[in-house]
């Protein structure tokens, strides 16, 4: 269940929260973060990784093949920020290990890593995802 749905039936998320209710985010930000965090900081890193069997070359190839099929998956599918997201911005990958050293209360705490994606995606210009690289 999402804030903006909760706050419209009038209930508030920490009361759910008191009952062990979960609240989804609706901040695009932060959905694009675990989204795109999970699917190339964890499925397809993985399967690059087992499929490249430390091959270097061949993890580069596998990540060509990747960014492919992600740019007509942009172009199709996302709108233009979630494109730019996937394909022009760095990876979010969460800090578990600075959020369990830092002493807040329990949250999500993100850090910026390279997007594999990057290296070999189509100038984003080309279909209006931004202005320059």
């Amino acid at each position: 269940m999402s804030r903006r749905r909760l706050d419209a039936q009038g209930i508030r998320p920490a009361a759910l929260a008191v009952l062990g209710g979960h609240v989804l985010e609706d901040d695009p930000v932060a959905l694009r973060r675990k989204l795109f965090g999970s699917l190339l900081g964890g499925t397809f890193s993985a399967l690059v990784s087992a499929l490249g069997r430390g091959d270097r070359d061949r993890e580069a190839l596998l990540w060509a093949a990747v960014t492919d099929e992600a740019e007509v998956a942009a172009k199709e599918v996302l709108s233009a920020e979630d494109g730019q997201a996937l394909l022009w911005e760095a990876l979010p990958a969460k800090a578990l290990t600075a959020m369990r050293l830092s002493g807040r209360p329990p949250g999500d705490e993100w850090t910026q890593l390279p997007n594999p994606l990057m290296g070999g995606a189509a100038e984003p210009a080309i279909w209006g995802l931004r202005e320059s690289i």
